[in-house]
């Protein structure tokens, strides 16, 4: 009994402290022991992410039809449209926002302001928010109103008209300007009611504005009525109309030939015998005889609109003072009896508007004059030309982002390896913008969507491409560290710690 002692004694004192061995069966039960040992819970991501690994097609298919879904809801039901309430850009705070805002106060009040003897009304636009431009609770939320703020065109169609009403007597009906219009050989068969016919003014005609610049000093001296600048402004029209005739774009007289503009050159040639048969160089060396006391006349006629031009009696006054064929465009407004100096000037040339995307093509063909003295802008009446050069804008920075998202594309392979996880990648990127509008529209409740929204899509294809880099980079680190591990396990810590890092 002593042996068999003396063997227990040695065997159990062999055996490392911290087991537990079973002297009776010879077993080692530190095993179980571990198994009872209570272990933390995994999260609800841990497990949600082994549940992905398992059933990784499930979860993908699921995860597209919710998001096709939504976004569908977002774009068809929110009524998705990148010119939703664009005025309310002017809310931005940015300077050119807030000159803007200036300028349709003004010319929704252009009425009220030429009668405000007293300042009154001015006074009122400057201490009182306006109608679309109060503030509530304390944030600066200036949008027009849809339905009390008229649209920018309404103003401007009243305003134009109201100075059509008012000087069209001027143009249309004087019976002088008329006699020596249709005196005149070059314009005998032509349609010269086009002159000062609201068709002038609002219907999409090409018109050329002309910027006389200051002299050397930084002085403002030189005048559009110089006979050098009045020189070039004649040519410059000239070659255009010949541009515009050569390719059918203008109309107005027979033979395929094009009414002259209307411009100061017009007015000029108006008052010279024969000035419609004259060229520039001819017409401008009669330009002297007539010149000081028709420079007087258009000023004396401008002072004249500027004291009696009653805006709610517009139609009813006779501007006598005023030269034949005279017209609000051919001066600015810092000309008159005190300053005789014309700084900008336009012409009016007789085209289509549905030759407007024509004129626009060879626009950069027509001639702007020599740009030392003076320098020419053209557009139409209506604009056109400025918003087909926002087309063309948009247009290209819409295929900047096409090739970021090809640059995205190309770097997501490179990096990933595998074409399944780019295409993948792009998809959550494209589906993230709807997506967005989803929210955007139903939970947020906003309906105002500029385009300079669409300026975001650099943002989410540069974000959507991190994302994927962090899901890989993450994977890749997790499966380093847990090389023997289930595809679950790797999942479970690798797919909440890369969500982490995306928030």
């Amino acid at each position: 009994m002593t042996g068999n002692g003396d063997i227990f004694e040695e065997e159990q004192g062999s055996v490392e402290k911290g087991t537990n061995f079973n002297a009776v069966t010879g077993d080692d039960q530190t095993a179980g022991n571990e198994e009872c040992t209570p272990t933390k819970r995994k999260s609800i991501f841990s497990r949600w992410a082994e549940s992905m690994a398992r059933h990784p097609w499930k979860h993908l298919l699921t995860a597209l039809v919710i998001s096709v879904a939504l976004s569908a809801i977002g774009i068809i039901v929110g009524d998705f449209s990148i010119a939703a309430d664009n005025a309310g850009w002017r809310s931005r705070g940015t300077t050119i926002a807030n000159r803007h805002s200036q300028y349709f106060l003004l010319r929704r009040h252009w009425n009220d302001l030429f009668n405000d003897v007293d300042g009154s009304i001015w006074q009122e636009l400057q201490g009182n928010p306006q109608t679309g431009w109060e503030e509530f609770n304390n944030d600066r939320v200036r949008r027009m109103s849809r339905v009390e703020s008229p649209s920018e065109l309404s103003l401007f169609e009243e305003g134009s008209g109201a100075y059509f009403k008012t000087f069209r007597g001027q143009i249309g009906d004087n019976e002088g300007f008329h006699r020596n219009l249709i005196t005149a050989e070059e314009l005998s068969a032509c349609e010269t009611d086009w002159y000062g016919s609201r068709s002038m003014i609002s219907g999409g005609n090409l018109v050329s504005v002309w910027k006389i610049n200051p002299n050397k000093d930084g002085l403002s001296t030189i005048s559009a009525l110089d006979s050098d600048v009045l020189l070039g402004i004649c040519e410059a029209e000239t070659n255009t109309l010949s541009i515009l005739e050569k390719r059918g774009l203008c109309s107005g007289c027979p033979s395929d030939k094009c009414l002259p503009p209307y411009s100061l050159v017009f007015m000029v040639r108006q008052r010279i015998e024969g000035g419609f048969d004259l060229s520039c160089t001819e017409l401008i060396a009669q330009w002297p005889t007539i010149q000081n006391e028709f420079i007087a006349s258009l000023a004396e006629c401008v002072e004249d609109v500027k004291v009696n031009y009653e805006p709610n009696k517009a139609g009813s006054l006779n501007f006598t003072s005023c030269p034949a064929g005279f017209w609000p465009s051919v001066v600015d407004d810092k000309f008159g009896l005190d300053n005789s100096v014309v700084r900008y000037t336009s012409s009016y040339f007789y085209t289509d508007k549905d030759d407007a995307d024509a004129i626009y093509g060879i626009v950069d063909e027509l001639d702007r004059a020599s740009g030392d003295t003076v320098q020419g802008a053209y557009d139409t009446t209506n604009a056109y030309f400025l918003e087909i050069y926002i087309d063309e804008l948009v247009n290209r920075d819409m295929a900047l982002a096409m090739g970021s998202a090809f640059i995205t594309m190309v770097a997501i392979l490179v990096h990933t390896g595998s074409p399944w996880l780019t295409l993948m990648g792009l998809i959550q990127i494209i589906l993230s913008f709807p997506l967005s509008y989803f929210f955007y529209f139903f939970v947020l409740k906003i309906e105002f969507f500029p385009f300079l929204n669409f300026i975001g899509v650099f943002v989410v294809f540069a974000l959507g491409a991190d994302d994927v880099f962090v899901a890989v980079d993450k994977w890749k680190n997790a499966r380093l560290e847990m090389k023997n591990n289930k595809t679950e396990e790797v999942a479970s810590r690798a797919l909440p710690d890369a969500a982490y890092a995306m928030l």
